[in-house]
């Protein structure tokens, strides 16, 4: 039960994972006559499992709750794609993960990218195709399963290559997301490292293995050679980043290994095996870990931010950046999440997982994608979201943009102020309906519409206070258009704003009832209040918060309370209240722990 609660809490995604793999592991070693079993076990297990994952709800019943929001999260694989890979470079990848030293992550080799764009060096990308074991590469595994077809060991290989070719089945490992993974694959690595061994330890001839791993490596050089050849001269050509010499290097130490592996099985007869076994599999596993490290590491650009250049940035922050709460942006090849080192906020964020709100933003903006920040295209999303300083390496050309001033230079930083930056809290004269924003095709028009009106899903619920501009989507604006809208937000916004480790505080004064906007992500952990009085909060500009205030000057508070802490609070009490004493009942376990 507590090295359930343990993983969990480790790490979720993995969890999920384990869960598969184990209650597959449970049953077939339940064909294996040795392994005691019996239905007191199996209850014992599964409530042990149970109550490990109730004492986790503290923590986990809220990341929950925020998941289930998530259309990432919840993006489930369709039946379309449920069976077979959208690309046969898929199974030769799975095949070659299986055979050779995995590619360096973020890096192919071989076969390009999974998806339908077929496309070198970045493929996989995420999907950690991995299930390499170093110097006994797949001989041992495939040895073992010749001698011993029907051992517990050898159909679980059998079922985990079954599901590693199948999609649905492959993506069990991630609650059926519909995101490619392969990071299941570690765990059968470990049977398969069990198997290896003790194909030695019981003297297994490894002829079958050896031969079928050979014969695997040889066709895998001859693709590259013989087949793939115009892929290597395109890759040599024409990516900057990629060095051809990765494949051969990825061959030279998966053949070496190889060489290695025929040399101590030649001595199987000495008794002084095991030493060696375990001295050649470090030094191998060594190499391989070694070769993928250096290789990224010689990938990454000389002018890229080390964390400790970051940290010399914060140290040397002038007086009025460092004290102002006011949100930044770090402009970078990379993304990372700079800001939170400098310990500010940034409208990006690197995360696998954003809340329903912020991912609602990212995909009607496509800021997540953006490479050069600094254009006129997405400038505005620096003034509608309140981003007032801009970090970025020396070389970016602040000049060409009037709006931003470069305030203050560091050793390998300029700081630069966005002059159009809106104040946290301002109101809008018109609205647009969400279906007639997302149908503006020019992406540049559809960013300035952010500014021209508020974003809403339903106009009736605010036809009383707003404008409706709806059937000007698509139309768009004038550089004298755009500075007079940024004047007139200036003009409508919060004179007062405070953030807070819950939310913020806000004033505002206004000539009419309006809705207030704020660039904080929405989502259901917001409650909003007016002079002490609670109300709603909208979802407005395409996930972020917008607040109904009447005519006059007002307080309003946001305040951010994490759904479900509380509950899982009780639920983890309670859970840890039966599990004291169901190990108090179980006297006779505590017992023999004791002895």
């Amino acid at each position: 039960a507590l090295t359930v609660c343990f993983m969990i809490l480790l790490n979720y995604y993995f969890f999920i994972g384990q869960v598969v793999f184990c209650v597959i592991y449970y049953f077939i070693r339940c064909t294996d006559k040795e392994f005691g079993r019996s239905v007191k076990q199996f209850l014992s297990i599964a409530f042990e499992a149970i109550i490990g994952f109730l004492l986790s709800f503290a923590f986990m019943l809220p990341v929950f709750i925020e998941l289930f929001a998530s259309e990432k999260a919840t993006n489930i694989i369709s039946l379309n794609d449920a069976f077979i890979y959208d690309s046969i470079y898929t199974y030769l990848k799975i095949i070659q993960s299986a055979f050779m030293i995995p590619d360096p992550f973020y890096f192919v080799s071989f076969f390009p990218s999974y998806g339908k764009e077929l496309v070198y060096p970045y493929g996989t990308i995420g999907a950690s195709v991995a299930a390499y074991i170093p110097m006994f590469s797949t001989a041992g595994i495939i040895s073992y399963i010749f001698a011993k077809k029907k051992n517990w060991m050898s159909v679980l290989i059998y079922i985990c290559c079954f599901m590693a070719l199948i999609p649905f089945f492959n993506q069990l490992f991630s609650a059926l997301n519909s995101g490619y993974y392969a990071r299941w694959y570690y765990m059968p690595m470990l049977i398969g490292a069990v198997m290896s061994f003790k194909a030695f330890e019981e003297n297994i001839s490894f002829k079958p293995g050896l031969i079928i791993t050979g014969a695997a490596i040889a066709l895998l050089i001859g693709y590259q050679i013989v087949v793939d050849t115009d892929a290597l001269l395109i890759k040599l050509a024409t990516f900057g980043k990629y060095s051809v010499y990765q494949n051969y290097l990825q061959l030279a130490i998966t053949v070496i290994s190889f060489v290695i592996l025929l040399l101590v099985v030649k001595e199987k007869k000495y008794k002084n095996l095991t030493p060696k076994i375990y001295i050649f599999t470090i030094v191998c596993s060594y190499i391989c870990f070694g070769f993928m490290s250096w290789y990224l590491h010689s990938e990454i650009a000389d002018n890229t931010l080390t964390i400790a250049q970051c940290m010399g940035i914060y140290d040397n922050l002038p007086k009025q950046i460092a004290e102002d709460d006011e949100r930044i942006i770090y402009y970078s090849d990379d993304y990372e999440n700079y800001n939170l080192i400098l310990q500010k906020d940034s409208l990006f964020s690197f995360n696998s997982l954003y809340d329903k709100g912020y991912d609602q933003f990212i995909n009607d903006s496509g800021f997540i994608y953006i490479y050069n920040l600094v254009s006129d295209e997405y400038q505005v999303l620096f003034d509608v979201m309140s981003v007032k300083y801009i970090f970025g390496h020396k070389l970016v050309g602040y000049d060409e943009y009037p709006d931003i001033t470069q305030i203050a230079e560091t050793e390998n930083f300029v700081i630069c102020e966005n002059k159009n930056c809106l104040p946290m809290g301002f109101t809008y004269d018109s609205m647009m309906s969400y279906d007639k924003f997302i149908s503006i095709e020019d992406n540049a028009v559809r960013l300035k519409t952010y500014l021209k009106a508020l974003i809403v899903e339903d106009t009736d619920s605010f036809s009383d206070i707003l404008k409706d501009v709806s059937d000007e989507a698509g139309n768009d604006i004038s550089k004298e258009e755009y500075n007079f809208l940024i004047a007139d937000r200036k003009e409508n916004a919060c004179y007062y704003c405070e953030k807070k480790s819950d939310g913020l505080i806000a004033k505002i004064n206004l000539d009419r009832e309006n809705v207030v906007f704020f660039s904080a992500s929405y989502n259901d952990n917001w409650t909003a209040y007016v002079d002490g009085k609670e109300t709603e909060v909208y979802n407005v500009n395409t996930g972020c918060v917008g607040v109904r205030v009447p005519a006059g000057n007002h307080e309003i508070v946001l305040k951010y309370k994490v759904k479900g802490f509380a509950e899982g609070i009780c639920i983890s009490a309670t859970a840890a209240v039966i599990y004291v004493i169901y190990a108090i009942v179980d006297r006779k376990k505590w017992e023999n722990i004791i002895d």
